[in-house]
């Protein structure tokens, strides 16, 4: 079940000229990541911004997370974005999952919460 975020409803924003619109997403299925049958993230209540999953810090099994250093990426709403880089039956997957640690004020609701790339085998079942 999917429900519009009752803080966050329909958002406009204007960036240096550039408008666009967003939602966040609570979803209340229960939603895994997998590798191998191996589940990374497993939860009922993600959010969803922009067609992706974000997972909350406890329902992530870290023993498969490595901090990525020195690498960053900017989204214009949600900020700064660190990488996970994921390490799994010897198979490792750099910067597979990402974060917001300190987001801007419009992407509060995925702070620490984590998504992933669905790559390298990478599932997300929901």
């Amino acid at each position: 079940m999917l429900s519009i975020s009752n803080s966050h409803n329909n958002r406009q924003k204007n960036t240096s000229g550039f408008s666009y619109s967003f939602f966040v997403f609570e979803s209340f299925k229960m939603v895994k990541v997998l590798l191998n049958d191996i589940v990374l993230a497993e939860s009922d209540s993600t959010k969803i911004v922009e067609g992706n999953h974000y997972f909350p810090p406890s329902s992530l099994n870290m023993e498969y997370f490595e901090d990525v250093p020195n690498y960053s990426t900017a989204c214009p709403w949600k900020g700064k974005a660190t990488y996970y880089t994921l390490k799994v039956d010897g198979k490792t997957m750099p910067k597979a999952a990402w974060t917001y640690k300190q987001p801007m004020k419009a992407a509060t609701e995925v702070q620490d919460h984590v998504a992933f790339f669905q790559r390298d085998g990478v599932k997300i079942v929901e």
